[in-house]
């Protein structure tokens, strides 16, 4: 209890008061591996190709078209077509830009500050991996513990781009 009308609830699943831990009956973790298992093996002839530019869990950017036939928005095992892409920049996972030939850019950037981040920010930070950038982050829904209060906080985010091995890319049509 909290005050006399707040309470702080908490639910707890599968306790007993033996030492023995009892799984969850619907938990089949086998099962989750080996469909993803199976999903990389699907993958890998094209996330492995020369024009491969950018491969996510589900999803692969590539240079060449597909054939029509493996193509589908509702096939099961088929691939949906999102994008033509004309250009982009494909700079680390979940953070890319790219131009389609509808004009549009559209920009992933997975991080607190990704509504700063716009295509422009992918063609800096390409031209300079190292580069970095202070941005403000507004959090509208932040817990002040000590109130137990709903606040909303401002925040300095330092935003770049963490080199590792992988290597980044740019396409351009």
């Amino acid at each position: 209890m909290l005050s006399e009308h707040n309470y702080i609830v908490a639910y707890h699943s599968n306790t007993n008061t033996s030492d023995d831990w009892n799984p969850p009956q619907n938990s089949a973790v086998q099962l989750a591996a080996a469909i993803t298992a199976s999903a990389r093996i699907y993958m890998y002839p094209y996330i492995s190709r020369e024009d491969c530019y950018y491969t996510d869990t589900d999803s692969v950017v590539l240079g060449q078209p597909l054939p029509e036939e493996m193509i589908s928005s509702s096939v099961l095992g088929k691939f949906k077509l999102e994008d033509r892409v004309i250009d982009g920049f494909f700079l680390a996972p979940k953070s890319y830009s790219y131009s389609t030939k509808d004009k549009n850019d559209i920009v992933k950037f997975k991080g607190p500050a990704k509504d700063q981040i716009d295509h422009e920010w992918f063609v800096l930070q390409y031209e300079d991996p190292s580069r970095t950038k202070l941005v403000q982050v507004t959090n509208h829904f932040r817990i002040d513990w000590r109130t137990l209060n709903i606040i909303r906080k401002e925040t300095l985010v330092k935003v770049g781009i963490q080199e590792t091995n992988q290597e980044k890319t740019c396409i351009s049509q």
